[in-house]
């Protein structure tokens, strides 16, 4: 599972249950971010 905030605090919870959590940022980086993990995890779209 990847979670995805743009405030921190809401990360904490995401991370006590074994979630990726990724910081959304206002210029847009986290993207890359998930788009590596995606990759990384083979995940495809499932729809």
């Amino acid at each position: 599972m990847i979670y995805v905030d743009d405030q921190e605090k809401n990360l904490v919870p995401a991370k006590e249950l074994g979630w990726t959590a990724v910081l959304a940022d206002s210029e847009g980086q986290w993207t890359e971010r998930v788009s590596y993990l995606l990759k990384t995890f083979n995940i495809r779209n499932r729809w």
